[in-house]
């Protein structure tokens, strides 16, 4: 019986659920982390969509249009349309929000599926039309930029175009080949994360600040002997 009681008395007391203590804290980080990545993940794949939708979808509008002296000019309708059409695609239930450049989000009538704020600083619709003629020509957008300006349109001046003319060219474009016109839609968005636990945002940042492009085929752009004004 004295035999026993020593052994009981010298086995280790409590061990086991001080290591269990420690795995299950580095599981819950790992767990939390999974979490976090498969939300980051979900609203990537809906703002990379939102982008191609805007640009596969601005085919339908008219690059110019036609004023009352017979002239064309260029049109807001392609860069407007296209902006909705990305906001659209990322808040289905939320459409009427986008009114020029004002978002009525204190309060917002509806739930948003992708909280965009450009009151932040950062979330932008950037919308770039480019001719390519064995070269490349950005079309200033004319809702900011007068002929000559810079070869974007922004919906919230947030954001300038990151895509250069390097990247364009890294697409494979060939010099030789029949003019051509294109639309390029680019979203920044900031994620918050949607647990928020401090243990998280010391490794990684929150807000994480998302940017997306997306290029189409657009026949609008497409160069034409006689320069259009």
């Amino acid at each position: 019986m004295k035999t026993l009681i020593k052994k009981l008395k010298k086995q280790p007391r409590g061990q086991s659920f001080i290591e269990l203590t420690g795995v299950f804290i580095v599981l819950m980080i790992i767990f939390t982390g999974v979490v976090e990545l498969g939300f980051f993940l979900n609203v990537y794949l809906d703002v990379i969509d939102a982008g191609r939708e805007a640009a596969r979808n601005a085919n339908t509008y008219d690059l110019y249009k036609i004023e009352s002296d017979g002239s064309k000019s260029l049109s807001n309708l392609v860069f407007d349309e296209a902006a909705k059409i990305a906001w659209n695609t990322m808040n289905p239930g939320c459409q009427g929000l986008l009114d020029d450049k004002l978002v009525q989000l204190m309060p917002p009538p509806c739930e948003m599926r992708i909280p965009f704020d450009p009151t932040n600083g950062y979330d932008d619709i950037v919308v770039t039309v480019i001719s390519y003629d064995g070269s490349i020509v950005r079309l200033p957008g004319p809702a900011v930029s007068p002929p000559g300006g810079p070869g974007y349109w922004n919906r919230f001046d947030n954001q300038t175009t990151r895509i250069d003319e390097a990247d364009l060219n890294s697409l494979g474009l060939d010099p030789t080949a029949l003019a051509t016109g294109m639309i390029m839609v680019e979203i920044y968005y900031q994620h918050y994360q949607m647990l928020g636990l401090p243990i998280l945002s010391t490794f990684v940042p929150n807000p994480i600040r998302m940017h997306t492009y997306s290029i189409m085929p657009y026949p609008s752009a497409d160069p034409t002997p006689t320069p259009i004004p």
